[in-house]
Parts: structure tokens; sequence; C-alpha cells
């Protein structure tokens, strides 16, 4: 193992010993979450608020255009198997 030389095994070293700095200096799993509770405590999620008459509008809305969607991919796959079929049709 001589083709190693004092340099790699110097930066091995230095490494191994900035990561045992790095250690000391983490905080517990336990320490995280108490701040993160803490924290959560103090402010409450706001959520946007739509009356009743505008929630139905856009139930409406979405229907509609989940509607509209599913007819042109139902389309789209029909045109796709139908030309398929054609040209089984035109190559046998």
């Amino acid at each position: 193992m001589g083709f190693l030389g004092a340099g790699a095994v110097a930066a091995m070293q230095k490494s191994i010993k900035d990561n045992k700095a790095l250690r000391k200096k983490r905080k517990s799993l336990k320490e995280i979450s108490e701040n993160y509770h803490e924290k959560a405590k103090d402010k409450a999620p706001e959520y946007n608020k739509m009356s009743e008459e505008a929630f139905e509008q856009f139930k409406a809305e979405l229907h509609a255009k989940k509607k509209k969607e599913k007819t042109i991919r139902l389309t789209m796959v029909g045109v796709l198997v139908i030309l398929g079929i054609l040209m089984l049709i035109y190559v046998v």
C-alpha cells in the first residue's frame, strides 16, 4: 500500500476529524421535535374560506372540465383503435 502516499492518509485523517467535530454540533431528534411542536402551536394554519355558492359553482366547473377531458380522451382512444384496425386490414 505504498502507492497511497502521505498526503492521502493525512486527508483521510483530517476528514475523519472534521466529521467527528460535526457530529457534536447536531441536535437530537427529541430537541428537533420539541422545537417543531412549540412553533406549530403558535401559528394555526389559515385556509381560504369559500362561500357555499362559490363552492357549488367551483364543483360544477370542475365536473364539466373533467367530463370534457374524459370525452376527449375516449375520442382519441377510439380514433387510434380504428386507425389500428384499418392499418391491420390494409397490411393483410
